[in-house]
């Protein structure tokens, strides 16, 4: 359910900030030890650093960090990557067990 309400966040910023004509991937993947999902745009992008980050949440737009919190409750991790220009990528990994996530 986290992933999946992940991807609904993640895809909703797409829409609302990639700007015209973007192509999305969002790719899905099980192994024994982790799901892994992965949605790459190839939109305006933005400055992902923490400076950014926090003037979002002052002012009020808390998906970015409504994301990193789902993936802390889980006990996952969340990467994202971007660039103004450059697109967005974004890699969540929930592990299949606490014990696992040191050996991923």
């Amino acid at each position: 359910m986290t992933l999946y309400r992940l991807a609904q966040e993640a895809l909703t910023n797409v829409a609302k900030h990639a700007g015209p004509d973007v192509s999305v991937s969002v790719v899905l993947r099980f192994s024994a030890l982790q799901v892994t999902l992965t949605i790459d745009d190839n939109g305006s992008g933005f400055a992902a650093d923490e400076a950014i980050a926090t003037s979002l949440v002052s002012q009020g737009k808390l998906g970015l960090l409504g994301m990193r919190e789902r993936m802390s409750l889980v006990d996952g991790t969340l990467n994202i990557e971007s660039a103004p220009g450059r697109g967005t990528s974004i890699v969540a990994r929930a592990y299949r067990s606490v014990e696992e996530r040191g050996h991923a």
